[in-house]
């Protein structure tokens, strides 16, 4: 529709303006185009809100996820089950990373678009790290005025498309993983509400992972014991 209304104003205007001035025709095309373009950008701009940023009730929102993770029998299971409705916050990738203390590096436990990543670890140094994991880390320029976060480093983020990333941790502060997120579907930035219910969220998922966790350690434990 956007293409038809440009072409229609173009051809208008070339018309018009070619009848009395020929050599003009091509001149008024790009003036027409240049003119267009704030326009066309607005429109783009509302069909992306419209269809693909979803408003959502933040206490509902947390809710179902809450409860969705906490129907999950295993770790591996929860990233899927809090993290995967498109319905609350559409985005173009989105992975869970957990740490394998042995190896000491991250790894892929649940993702979506984060191809590049599902079979390589990454080496995690806790000693280098710039932040000290109380917030989320994201680039300046994908969230909004009023966001509580951490800068990322820039580089590191674009290699792997990723936009903002959340630490999940236990209910003593030990480090689990991360919630990794690349662009929203709109291109609009990560707002306060987003950032909020993706934090609470995963406080939450990291007490039922080490829930989780706890109980697999003690059925391995008694039956060892048993045997």
């Amino acid at each position: 529709m956007i293409l038809l209304v440009y072409a229609g104003l173009v051809a208008a205007v070339t018309s018009v303006v070619g009848y009395y001035v020929p050599w003009a025709a091509a001149a008024a095309a790009v003036l027409v185009a240049l003119l267009f373009e704030p326009a066309r950008r607005r429109v783009q701009s509302f069909v992306d809100r419209r269809f693909f940023r979803v408003e959502y009730d933040f206490r509902k929102a947390e809710r179902r996820s809450w409860t969705a993770s906490g129907t999950a029998r295993a770790s591996r299971s929860l990233p899927t089950r809090s993290f995967g409705d498109e319905s609350l916050i559409p985005v173009r990738r989105i992975g869970f990373f957990t740490l394998d203390r042995s190896s000491g590096r991250l790894r892929c436990a649940a993702h979506r678009n984060f191809d590049l990543l599902e079979r390589r670890g990454i080496r995690f140094e806790p000693e280098n790290l710039k932040t000290r994991l109380t917030a989320p880390v994201a680039l300046d320029d994908r969230v909004e005025p009023g966001v509580q976060y951490e800068p990322a480093d820039r580089t590191v983020f674009a290699r792997w498309g990723m936009e903002i990333v959340f630490p999940i941790l236990t209910e003593a502060g030990g480090f689990i993983g991360f919630l990794v997120l690349g662009g929203k579907r709109s291109d609009a930035k990560y707002t306060v509400e987003d950032v909020d219910l993706l934090s609470n969220i995963c406080t939450h998922a990291g007490l039922e992972i080490q829930r989780v966790t706890l109980q697999r350690d003690l059925v391995q434990k008694e039956a060892e014991a048993g045997s």
